[in-house]
């Protein structure tokens, strides 16, 4: 029997106690392979000592080796198995062992049977941990191929799929595009730039590479345009999006869209995004010129402008949207069509007008007191009381009513002027503004034949006699000429500015319901003298202290004619007037009759 040699265990124990030392020291020095175990434990020691150094039991009894044939197997304590499995140093070790130039990239199944059975399973798990938490050793990499997880050692990398390859073209291109061209750009630019084989398309658009760093609209649409993912709120806010998502919806048969059939049109994590983006060009006015938009039901519309829907509907939706906004910021409400013509579309043709007001849309939701009257006054459908009690209406109807022989209107005879629908609600109002002494200051009544007669206050005196048959021409009176065509001494009109303006203020107040609170715009309508001339006589006006002027800071959205129309003083927008108190005096200027109750 051979006589133990004390050596051996002695190396044995040593290697035992470096590796208690460096167990604390982190992954780069603790597990060790065994040639490096053996040269820390002692330098000097020889290849036959060490041998059986590693099989003595003392050794043998307290560690753990990745594989015990193998001359340089990773090793550690018998206790640190797991640390072990889980370790670069025995990853490195079994893709060293596998790996070749040929077959660069091996299964994880196949690394595994590289180590004993006591560790495969160990090693599975934590292969498989490291690569769903994307933590493999910077040494390391993986690879999807057939549907398994392949590693390979970065230094010796695997050509790469060809899916994988075109996706990273496709980003190149994507990148290129975004330094140099339009961009956003069509998915389907970038396939035709780079000439993408058909067949590993599908495959490189689905390839995780691509996925992680390219955001594409419309994913199974190559028209869609595309960006890269740092760009999304570029995507979302890009007129390239918004034309795409038209194109795809509207049809020669269907024009508009509203923006939740758009943001349907689009991946679902970009709808919520896009349509904030799309309301907020709305909003602002930026839309593209390509794009126009409507209002329909108090819902926004949009539609392509190579593709627009009727000429007529669109005005028709414009005159509602006005309506709609006149309503709701107090401005002058009934108004004549005419004047929301003038402000949503200067200039158009009687005729698309009346095709307009045709609109089942429009007739749905509006309603126009006289058909084919361009300065008959307009309301919402619900509003139709508010349309019949309206000074507004009843001095328009006197207006196309009366004549120069018959100046003076029967009630029955007025009501028939208007739509059939508001002929008995209008009939009402007038009497009950008769009953009550609230003619506007534009009307006054009289009693003819135990009938009562409304006439315009502006036909009193207003035209000259009728000539008599018994005079000779040159004695017959001739008509006066408009006031505002007659010049005093210093140049101003004869008209009289301050009585012309209280009575225009009054009617105006009284058809918004006397708030005492009248918009410039109107006022400046109501004058016909010059703008130079309307101010100064406004500016005497508010010394002699008749009228202030309000400040228009804090109403949102004016538009260009109330911004026109408003004074600007000390950097501060007037554009409202009111009327100030006046004691006990008239406050009413000149002849206005009053009604007197015919009973």
């Amino acid at each position: 029997m051979a006589a133990k040699n004390p050596a051996v265990a002695e190396l044995a124990e040593k290697m035992n106690q470096v590796l208690r030392d460096r167990r604390g020291q982190g992954e780069d020095g603790y597990p060790l392979t065994l040639k490096r175990l053996a040269d820390l434990a002692d330098p000097a020691a020889t290849d036959d000592l060490r041998a059986k150094a590693v099989k003595h039991k003392t050794f043998t009894g307290q560690v753990v080796r990745a594989r015990k044939k193998d001359a340089d197997t990773p090793v550690a304590l018998a206790e640190d198995v797991d640390r072990l499995a889980d370790s670069r140093l025995l990853l490195e070790w079994a893709l060293e062992q596998t790996c070749t130039p040929k077959a660069p990239a091996q299964p994880v199944d196949k690394l595994t049977k590289k180590v004993d059975e006591p560790l495969r399973k160990p090693l599975t798990d934590a292969i498989e941990r490291r690569v769903r938490a994307n933590a493999l050793p910077a040494t390391v990499d993986a690879v999807e191929l057939r549907n398994k997880t392949y590693l390979f050692l970065k230094r010796m990398p695997p050509p790469k799929p060809p899916a994988q390859e075109l996706a990273e073209r496709l980003i190149a291109a994507l990148r290129s595009q975004r330094d140099s061209g339009p961009y956003p750009v069509p998915l389907q630019q970038l396939l035709d730039a780079i000439g993408a084989d058909k067949k590993l398309v599908k495959k490189a658009l689905t390839h995780e590479v691509f996925r992680r760093q390219v955001i594409v609209a419309a994913p199974k649409d190559p028209e869609a345009p595309a960006v890269l993912a740092e760009d999304r709120g570029r995507l979302v806010a890009s007129r390239k999006l918004l034309e795409y998502t038209l194109a795809s919806v509207c049809t020669p048969k269907k024009r508009m869209a509203g923006i939740g059939t758009l943001k349907d049109e689009v991946a679902p994590e970009l709808q919520q995004d896009f349509e904030a983006a799309l309301r907020r060009q709305v909003d602002e006015s930026t839309l593209p010129d390509s794009v126009g938009v409507v209002t329909i039901d108090g819902e926004f519309a949009l539609y392509r402008t190579a593709l627009a829907p009727e000429a007529s509907f669109v005005l028709a939706a414009k005159l509602l949207d006005d309506l709609r906004g006149r309503r709701e910021r107090g401005r002058l409400y009934p108004v004549p069509l005419s004047e929301m013509v003038r402000e949503v579309q200067p200039g158009a043709a009687q005729t698309l007008i009346d095709r307009a007001v045709a609109d089942k849309t429009f007739k749905k939701q509006a309603v126009v007191a006289m058909a084919k009257q361009a300065g008959a006054p307009a309301v919402l459908k619900g509003d139709e009381h508010i349309l019949a009690a309206s000074p507004l209406l009843l001095e328009f109807v006197l207006s196309i009513t009366h004549s120069e022989s018959n100046q003076a209107i029967p009630v029955t005879d007025l009501k028939k002027k208007v739509s059939k629908d508001l002929q008995r609600p209008f009939e009402s109002a007038v009497q009950d503004a008769l009953t009550g002494f609230a003619l506007p200051a534009g009307v006054g009544a009289l009693r003819i034949k135990k009938k009562d007669h409304l006439f315009l206050m502006r036909d009193v005196n207003a035209a000259g006699p009728l000539p008599r048959e018994d005079l000779p021409v040159a004695a017959t009176p001739t008509t006066l000429a408009p006031p505002s065509e007659e010049r005093a001494g210093d140049g101003r009109p004869a008209l009289d500015f301050g009585t012309a303006f209280d009575e225009a203020f009054t009617r105006l107040d009284q058809q918004r319901g006397s708030p005492n609170f009248v918009s410039l715009v109107d006022l400046r309508r109501e004058l016909p003298v010059d703008r130079d001339t309307f101010d100064r006589e406004l500016r005497d006006l508010r010394r002699a202290g008749l009228f202030s002027l309000n400040a228009a800071e804090g109403r949102e959205g004016l538009t260009h004619e109330e911004q026109a129309a408003a004074i600007r003083e000390e950097g501060t927008l007037l554009l409202f007037v009111a009327r100030k108190p006046r004691g006990s005096e008239d406050s009413t200027p000149g002849f206005i009759p009053k009604h007197t109750n015919p009973s």
